[in-house]
């Protein structure tokens, strides 16, 4: 059976997640996790996407982002592919590491409710310029013109007040 097609379109905000083949680490210390991240600037660089939010755990992450233009598909071929590629010249891996597409939904709340995971590598844990129990994707959009963030802030914010 065909995979849905992707849905694409300048101003979505999405949901990526993908994991490691038979469900292996992706990050195998935090130097990984480095690598990760900068390869994670270096497509934002390329295509102007906005990172939200993101939790890295060690067979998978989340990442909530925005695409200014309809290049999700693309950014995320060059992405995985450039990681992989990184994490396997560094570790000595012949293989692919994230298996099959990555997961898409267009909006969710799921990312926000790993920010309860004890966990040393979600963007919660930036500095948002003042001292809050918010996390730091709240703080990041609150003042954005998106009006599907902003609705997603106000319920937020509601339930942390």
């Amino acid at each position: 059976m065909p995979r849905n097609p992707r849905i694409e379109y300048g101003g979505a905000v999405y949901h990526v997640m993908s994991r490691g083949n038979r469900q292996e680490e992706i990050f195998r210390d935090d130097t990984d996790r480095e690598l990760f991240l900068q390869t994670l600037t270096e497509v934002c660089a390329k295509t102007g996407w906005v990172i939200h939010a993101y939790v890295l755990m060690d067979n998978h992450y989340h990442i909530l982002l925005e695409t200014p233009e309809p290049n999700l598909v693309f950014g995320m071929k060059w992405f995985q592919g450039t990681y992989t590629q990184r994490f396997n010249a560094r570790n000595r891996v012949l293989e692919s590491l994230p298996r099959g597409a990555p997961e898409k939904k267009a909006l969710v709340w799921y990312i926000l409710s790993k920010t309860t995971v004890s966990n040393d590598w979600l963007s919660q844990y930036l500095f948002c310029g003042h001292p809050s129990n918010i996390p730091l994707c709240i703080n990041a959009v609150k003042d954005k013109k998106s009006k599907v963030l902003n609705r997603l802030v106000a319920k937020l914010l509601k339930c942390e007040g």
